[in-house]
């Protein structure tokens, strides 16, 4: 049917997101139909949160459903301009708690460790990574002292058990949009859709005009002169060719 699912991880680690959300439709591609924004970390301000999805939604390309960890801002975005918003749930609601160490093999290996008793809190944690530094082999041995697990692994970080829900999370939304769409086709008389199921131009133009026109937060961190730049019109990128130094191409 020539659907494709893609997606694209552009992981910043401590930089956060604001360089790049000044020119996000370049950065990310101009046609990305799901937004997430996931940098707490170092962004945990909602001007900055604000930023990053204005300007893609301004940008030019499609204006996608942010479906994004800045609660706050994606709520003000559909409040005032009619942007489609969702918050990607972390997939624990409803899963079985262990209180006993027997309790936890008698789960699904899916969900094991991932809800336990605060008495197993030290188990459920080592458990909830997999990766290791070094497995042993029969034909080598590293001269170089190999530590146990890698390292980073900070009390606030979700190891991989808790990635992959989240993951399976997003996946069956994406999965239960593509399951109506194809129910809308399939009930169509005809299989024949009218065109305001298929072209978004007046849509995207539409979200577009009332986020130029809103308040948001992006102007909160913005010097008066800057606001109406950097928080009301999209922003342009210049690519370096780095095989010509000296040629430059503005987008």
């Amino acid at each position: 049917m020539g659907v494709r699912h893609e997606a694209r991880n552009f992981g910043m680690g401590g930089l956060g997101t604001l360089h790049n959300g000044m020119a996000a439709t370049y950065i990310y591609g101009p046609d990305v139909d799901v937004l997430m924004w996931d940098s707490g970390m170092t962004e945990n301000d909602n001007p900055s949160q604000d930023l990053f999805h204005r300007q893609y939604i301004l940008g030019g390309g499609k204006v996608p459903v942010l479906w994004s960890l800045a609660l706050g801002t994606i709520i003000r975005l559909n409040l005032e301009a009619g942007a489609d918003v969702g918050y990607p749930g972390e997939g624990t609601f409803g899963l079985p708690k262990a209180t006993t160490v027997e309790d936890l093999d008698t789960f699904p290996w899916a969900v094991r460790y991932m809800n336990c008793d605060p008495t197993l809190k030290d188990i459920c944690r080592q458990n909830e990574y997999n990766g290791t530094c070094w497995l042993d082999r029969d034909d080598y041995t590293p001269t170089t002292s190999q530590r146990a697990v890698p390292g980073g692994r900070a009390s606030w970080h979700p190891g991989n058990r808790r990635h992959q829900i989240r993951g399976r999370v997003l996946a069956f939304t994406i999965l239960k949009a593509l399951k109506e769409a194809l129910t809308i086709w399939k009930e169509a008389d005809g299989y024949e859709l009218p065109d305001d199921a298929w072209h978004m131009t007046e849509r995207y133009e539409s979200v577009r005009a009332k986020v130029m026109d809103s308040e948001g937060y992006c102007h909160q961190k913005m010097r008066k002169h800057q606001l109406e730049f950097v928080c009301k019109y999209p922003m342009k990128v210049k690519l370096f060719h780095y095989s010509i130094p000296q040629q430059v191409a503005e987008c």
